[in-house]
């Protein structure tokens, strides 16, 4: 995020506060990274031991890249259902 003017919030709250936002970021690639690796390395050792290196690293590569797509697709989902949950406007009174 890029911070121009002298509207946006200065200090060190506002830095602390980034700092704050971006090690949440890290920790949630991390935890998003951990299966597509565990995938990754179980069909890398696998494939590997039956066709060599080349075709492991291609289709373990595949196969991390469809488990991290569908977490995405799985957490698109989820905000959409919470956003429609918390939604105010569609509150009856």
């Amino acid at each position: 995020m890029v911070s121009d003017g002298k509207d946006t919030p200065q200090g060190i709250e506002a830095t602390g506060q980034r700092l704050i936002f971006a090690l949440g970021q890290f920790f949630a690639l991390i935890v998003a990274l951990i299966p597509a690796g565990a995938v990754f390395a179980g069909l890398f050792f696998l494939v590997k031991y039956a066709a060599g290196a080349l075709p492991a690293v291609t289709v373990a590569s595949v196969a991390a890249t469809v488990v991290l797509t569908a977490e995405a697709g799985l957490g698109v989902l989820l905000l959409g259902w919470l956003f429609e949950r918390l939604d105010i406007s569609a509150e009856q009174s």
